[in-house]
């Protein structure tokens, strides 16, 4: 699976410096288990502003954000 990654600046003036890793790809076939493997490893996901939320769920769409660019690097090596 191609997987291409950016990162994007988060859009909540209290918080103008965080910022959110962002992998793009093509919906797969088995984006259930991507969704399975995720939650295993980064826990719950969410766009919470606390610093527990590890990354968010759009997998649906294609996408999925990372607060942690080591964390964009674990899904690209595991999926790409």
């Amino acid at each position: 699976m191609y997987i291409r990654t950016r990162t994007v600046k988060n859009c909540d003036p209290l918080y103008p410096n965080k910022v959110w890793h962002r992998a793009e790809f093509t919906l797969p076939k088995n984006y259930r288990e991507i969704v399975d493997w995720c939650h295993r490893t980064f826990g719950q996901p969410g766009f919470l502003k606390d610093s527990t939320t590890r990354w968010a769920d759009d997998i649906w769409y294609g996408e999925v954000y990372f607060r942690d660019d080591k964390d964009l690097m674990m899904f690209v090596l595991r999926w790409s």
